[in-house]
């Protein structure tokens, strides 16, 4: 309705049953990350330039937790990342030179500075959405959906989804082509487990991210409670020695995050 009409913000507040158009603007950044204007804006601007590059549409594009593997993997550097844990453990900091570090989970003042066009939140959790929202346009992406769809709903916002459609079709192909050459060193359903030691406390990796490559289907599985226990997760914490026992599966995988 806000691109279809030319009717005020009160009069599309008042027919889709608000009395007040202050707080259907609030509850509408709330939900979207962005006020109402500045929504409209940004998907004229997408209608009318689908086919410019993504440094057309957005130049000064800013990052905040999993968005920044997202956006390199389309060929997109933001001006400004949370480089806290990444900018310390990838092994492709090549690509990381001239980003900005905006602080864990993006510090308001440091994101302020880099003077954004749009900021992309893809993290655990966002501790000043309205300071975010009132800098540049905000965008949530779910961090629990799978990887590769992840990545496509990042493409919408660049029209890059040929881009990501391509990525997509070359990363499961290099997936099949790994395991196959490995094969001969799996046995059949062979489990494994993943955890990393993060800011002094022993999370075990789930579903996403890296389990995306290692519980492949030419792979490995995920033992029974550790499947149980992290189904559509990307994390749980351990507390209890015992627990971290009987998550091991045959194979484990440890990294040491800590910032």
């Amino acid at each position: 309705m806000l691109l279809s009409t030319s009717d005020t913000l009160r009069e599309i507040a008042h027919r889709v049953g608000f009395k007040d158009e202050y707080y259907f603007a609030r509850r509408f950044r709330s939900t979207m990350g962005v006020t109402p204007k500045q929504y409209a804006r940004s998907q004229s601007r997408g209608t009318e330039q689908k086919n410019s590059s993504a440094t057309e549409q957005y130049s000064r594009v800013i990052a905040i937790g999993y968005a920044l593997g997202d956006l390199l993997s389309l060929g997109i550097k933001p001006v400004g990342a949370d480089m806290t844990i990444i900018g310390k453990k990838v092994v492709f900091r090549d690509l990381l030179r001239g980003i900005a570090d905006i602080g864990l989970l993006g510090e308001p003042g440091k994101i302020k500075a880099l003077e954004p066009d749009l900021i992309i939140c893809n993290s655990f959790c966002m501790d000043w959405p309205e300071q975010l929202s009132n800098i540049a346009p905000t965008i949530n992406i779910d961090r629990f959906i799978p990887t590769y769809k992840r990545i496509l709903e990042v493409a919408e916002l660049f029209g890059k989804e040929t881009q990501a459609r391509s990525w997509v079709r070359n990363h499961t192909h290099k997936l099949e082509e790994v395991w196959s050459k490995l094969s001969d060193q799996i046995g059949k359903d062979e489990t494994a487990s993943i955890f990393v030691w993060m800011e002094g406390t022993l999370y075990a990796m789930g579903m996403k991210g890296i389990g995306l490559t290692l519980y492949h289907p030419m792979a490995f599985k995920p033992s029974a409670i550790y499947c149980s226990a992290l189904i559509n997760k990307f994390t749980s914490s351990i507390s209890e020695f015992n627990k971290y026992l009987s998550y091991f599966g045959m194979r484990l995988r440890s990294k040491n995050a800590s910032i």
